[in-house]
């Protein structure tokens, strides 16, 4: 009853490439968002400033093998699967996103950023669920989303990581990179 096997050459190639199809969803729900002067609400992962920054890069098997498997196992094999029974493909993948979404919002504080910025946040969690729902419905394999849900996660812990550790260093670097560029017209 679970629609999980090993992913043709087709479907891996779509692991692969997937996850930035969801950045790129997510980044331009939040451009959007900031181009209304709205920024979107911070995961509670981000917040976690007195934490050894190690802790993101071992996070990264847990979201693999355990977080993307068990929520596309219940988003997409369950919730999806039984609302594609009453209402047909398309309005399964948007439902089973919007309670995908609103799962994740204790995790944006519940508009503690404020009601537009934490709206941009779940805005965002629906569009790339409705990747994930759409892929799901395309190929009929669990394992494939579940992939794509893990390497997600793990880029966006990987880069949580990186801006942690290196976030001043770029920063710096960024302002002395500012006059040179005004010199050269960019």
């Amino acid at each position: 009853y679970v629609p999980i096997r090993r992913p043709t050459l087709v479907e891996t190639l779509v692991i692969i490439a997937a996850p930035f199809a969801v950045i790129v969803v997510s980044a331009v729900v939040t451009q959007l968002g900031l181009l209304f002067g709205v920024e979107p609400s911070q995961h509670a992962l981000t917040g976690m400033g007195d934490v050894d920054p190690q802790f993101y890069i071992y996070m990264v098997p847990l979201v693999i093998f355990v977080v993307g498997p068990f929520e596309e196992l219940l988003y997409r094999g369950v919730v999806q699967a039984r609302l594609r029974e009453s209402f047909g493909p398309a309005p399964a993948i948007f439902l089973a996103s919007l309670i995908f979404a609103g799962i994740h919002l204790p995790a944006h504080g519940f508009g503690a950023a404020g009601i537009a910025s934490t709206a941009v946040s779940m805005i965002a969690l629906v569009g790339g669920s409705i990747v994930f729902g759409a892929i799901y419905e395309w190929t009929k394999n669990l394992t494939v989303v579940a992939l794509i849900h893990g390497l997600y996660n793990s880029i966006l812990l990987v880069l949580l990581y990186v801006v942690t550790v290196y976030g001043p260093e770029m920063q710096e670097l960024a302002e002395m990179s500012e006059p040179a560029l005004a010199l050269a017209g960019l």
